[in-house]
């Protein structure tokens, strides 16, 4: 069997040689094209999900490449174990995740949720995996030089992307998907002020600490400036802000940091570097724009200008530090040691919502993650997930810290170990003051990888080999821990594929319900759930019926066919029922289960049927028990009361929804309505009031 050999060179005297064998060799080439390709990868249809589509394209990519060092390990007969604790404190995170997932009130939220969450076992699972893949595959300078480039590809592509339809409208280049002129294949327009933060500050230390030739030099430059002018498109104050910093923390290193002239050396002689004047500009250019975010030049700041003149309009949410500190006191409380669960801060922020948070335009949503990715870990994972991030970004700093006070051994090797260590910096800032979609957590991760790889050149990370004796107990144990990795990875992706699938048919079947094609419809929201089961698309197979019921109620029931139409309604009715049913039955914390199967009593009400308006009423109290603070739910409350005849009741819930939010224009819409009093006819609710915020 042919071998691969790559040479590891630390600024010790010592020369490691290890070998790849084959399946190793096409784990790296898998890993490589699937990096390249995932931050790229879009199919022009709208029934593929964007975040479907890029978080199973992952898990395969991961798992195969997993799969393969795994064959090779045990063809081999060899493992690598590392000694490091930064490893172990990573890998540790999805097993508490895991753990805490397991220990919640909803597992399989937790775990895999609907398939395209960031905040799931499964999905922090698929991350460490994949930098355990990069550092373990990519530990010569060579081969961390050329994923590195692979990488650095995506911001030089995008922002071409860009430029072109900055420059001849949103329609080119739409391709019936990007109908906007922020979409792109990355993900949220925010994303890209991470990436291009991420390309501004990993070209300035390669062009600046490393000797590279006129084409390469080129090519930095042009990613530099391609990555600055997109930062001011995009124009996050925070990645400006972290620009700035880390610019000022490389000019500082570059001007103070002393080089030895030998690894060998005896003595150290200080050398200090002329003032490195990129750093520097990069640092003005920076400042400038934080200051015209302030808008200390102009009341029309530069930047509000430029997006003006694109046509950029672009809002994101998200609970603030104040807020977020908030729901972590009052989970803590109650799930103090593995908080609430992966993938289930939704849950924690509608029970306990902060007072005042009603005034805001976005009082209606059901916010995944708190401030930060991190910040979120403990209310999900409770202390010992916050714990368990301490620890690994503890030791992630330590690593920085020995890696900077370390003498500058080969040039080569230490300018790429410093670029990664300051860009793995940078996107971690990131991880805790922000939430990133799933390419800027996979840049993330895939950059921790080949800063691991740097850390084990540097002699930082250090790690023992271990021979697989057939005949060692030690052995089959690592043998059947091997051969369960094999089946937990194949069962990982199977699920999400199955997920992706679901996604599928649920976005065919919505599509053809919205084209007035109620069977083709039908079909694949069934479809979609029994192939990717879960509360979503029940809770759309309920609604599905429910408006087949409405209309159904406008029928002339004296027709000849009455008798027919009422056999239909009342199948309806019962498919309706069973599907609200068990959206209960499968998650019984989430408000929305109960918020449709009481649309389903509701609708009935007017016809008599037995306990409807009882178990509607519960329903919606059921509701308030998990979402207290939301005035829809009281008006849909009261709205269920005037149908059922009680307007006292009626005025009196639609009275605390007015005290949760006093400029609730449709409660007050409602309650003059119900003044009215006007017998026979039940006052409605505005259209927008009875839908779901997304």
């Amino acid at each position: 069997m042919s071998r691969y050999f790559y040479v590891s060179m630390s600024n010790e005297t010592s020369v490691s040689v290890k070998t790849f064998s084959r399946f190793e060799h096409v784990a790296i080439i898998v890993l490589s094209i699937g990096l390249f390709i995932l931050p790229l990868l879009f199919i022009p249809s709208p029934f593929v999900l964007f975040e479907f589509l890029k978080i199973t394209t992952l898990v395969v990519v991961v798992c195969v490449a997993a799969l393969l060092v795994i064959c090779a390990r045990l063809q081999d007969r060899k493992m690598t174990i590392s000694k490091s604790p930064l490893v172990w404190s990573l890998w540790a995170l999805p097993v508490i995740y895991g753990i805490s997932a397991l220990a919640s009130a909803h597992p399989t939220t937790g775990l895999v949720g609907y398939g395209f969450e960031v905040g799931t076992f499964g999905f922090v699972l698929t991350l460490t995996t994949l930098t355990a893949l990069v550092a373990y595959l990519f530990r010569s300078t060579g081969r961390s030089l050329s994923l590195l480039a692979i990488i650095l590809s995506t911001p030089l592509i995008l922002g071409l992307f860009h430029a072109l339809r900055f420059g001849f409208g949103p329609t080119f280049l739409s391709m019936g998907v990007f109908t906007d002129i922020t979409h792109n294949t990355f993900g949220k327009w925010y994303d890209l002020s991470i990436l291009f933060g991420f390309g501004t500050i990993t070209a300035l230390i390669l062009l600046t600490r490393l000797t590279h030739t006129i084409f390469v030099r080129i090519v930095l430059y042009i990613l530099l400036l391609v990555s600055l002018c997109m930062l001011v498109t995009v124009n996050s104050f925070m990645v400006w802000v972290m620009v700035a910093i880390f610019a000022i923390g490389f000019a500082l290193y570059q001007f103070f940091s002393r080089l030895t002239s030998s690894p060998d050396s005896e003595t150290t002689t200080p050398v200090y570097r002329k003032v490195p004047y990129l750093a520097v500009a990069v640092l003005l250019v920076s400042v400038f724009f934080i200051l015209d975010n302030l808008a200390v030049f102009s009341t029309q700041p530069f930047t509000a200008r430029v997006t003006e003149k694109l046509a950029i309009s672009q809002v994101e949410v998200r609970p603030s530090w104040t807020s977020t500190g908030e729901i972590v006191v009052a989970t803590l409380k109650v799930d103090p040691v593995f908080g609430v669960g992966p993938n289930r801060f939704s849950s924690a922020w509608n029970a306990n919502k902060p007072q005042g948070i009603n005034a805001w335009p976005f009082w209606n949503v059901d916010f995944s993650y708190g401030i930060g990715f991190v910040p979120t870990a403990l209310i999900t994972t409770g202390i010992v997930g916050a714990l368990g991030w301490a620890v690994f970004l503890v030791f992630l700093v330590a690593s920085m810290v020995r890696v900077l006070r370390k003498p500058a051994g080969d040039a080569r090797g230490r300018g790429v170990t410093l670029a990664l260590l300051f860009a793995t910096a940078f996107l971690w800032v990131s991880m805790v003051i922000y939430v990133p979609g799933i390419l800027a957590m996979v840049l993330t991760f895939a950059v921790t990888g080949l800063y691991f790889a740097a850390l084990s050149r540097e002699g930082v990370i250090q790690s023992t080999s271990m021979a697989m004796n057939s005949r060692s107990l030690a052995t089959l144990f690592t043998t059947l821990g091997f051969v369960a990795a094999l089946i937990a990875l194949v069962t990982l992706g199977y699920v999400y594929l199955q997920k992706s699938v679901a996604s599928y048919h649920f976005r065919k079947g919505a599509t053809a319900f919205g084209a007035n094609d109620p069977v083709a419809g039908e079909q694949h929201l069934v479809k979609a759930f029994k192939i990717g089961q879960n509360d979503l698309y029940l809770r759309a197979i309920a609604d599905f019926y429910v408006a087949q019921l409405v209309a159904m109620l406008n029928t002339d029931l004296s027709s000849a066919k009455a008798e027919e139409v009422r056999a239909q309604f009342e199948t309806l009715f019962r498919f309706a029922n069973t599907a609200a049913n068990q959206a209960v039955a499968y998650d019984a914390t989430n408000y929305q289960n109960y918020l449709t199967r009481a649309r389903v009593y509701e609708l009935v009400i007017p016809l008599n049927i037995p306990n409807a308006y009882e178990s509607a009423k519960a329903d919606y109290a059921e509701a308030v028990k998990r979402n207290s603070q939301n005035p829809l739910i009281y008006l849909l409350t009261a709205r269920l009361e005037a149908t059922a005849g009680n307007i006292a009741l009626a005025k009196e819930a639609v009275q605390v929804a007015l005290s949760l939010k006093p400029d609730y224009e449709d409660a007050k819409t409602f309650l003059a309505e119900i003044n009215k009093v006007r017998p026979q006819s039940s006052p409605t609710v505005s259209k927008d009031a009875t839908q779901k915020k997304k």
